[in-house]
């Protein structure tokens, strides 16, 4: 039971620490997600067959958290894991690395379609010229 002054002030100081973190999470991962969608090229493969560099991900996305002052541990399960196996919580929303994949799977997608496309187009009526 809260009766001391000083332990209904450690609540509301740990409360609002809580809250400035969990906007600082939010910004991020934002800002990952925008991230993904405008940057997703960056990490495919060499062979560029639609596979994640996983490393290279990682290595970006450590480094960016680093630089926010956010250990990616911590990220990882405060954010990415709380998340993942949440029932009302979509978790392609905070799991980035599927998001970065599904980024790419879409990408590939569009270009086997475009591919596909290319023969396609022709009106049927010129085929006769082939």
């Amino acid at each position: 039971m809260l009766t001391n002054v000083k332990d209904i002030n450690k609540v509301i100081i740990n409360y609002t620490k809580g809250l400035i973190l969990w906007e600082k999470y939010d910004n991020i991962s934002n800002y990952l997600k925008k991230y993904i969608k405008n940057n997703y090229y960056k990490y495919l493969d060499s062979n560029e067959d639609g596979n994640l560099n996983m490393d290279k991900w990682l290595n970006f996305k450590n480094s960016y958290l680093y630089k926010n002052n956010i250990d990616p541990a911590d990220f990882e399960l405060n954010v990415e894991m709380r998340y993942r196996f949440d029932k009302h919580v979509n978790r392609e929303y905070y799991d980035f690395e599927i998001i970065l994949l599904e980024r790419i799977n879409k990408h590939m997608k569009e270009e086997e379609e475009e591919e596909e496309d290319s023969w396609g187009s022709i009106d049927p009526a010129d085929w006769h010229v082939f």
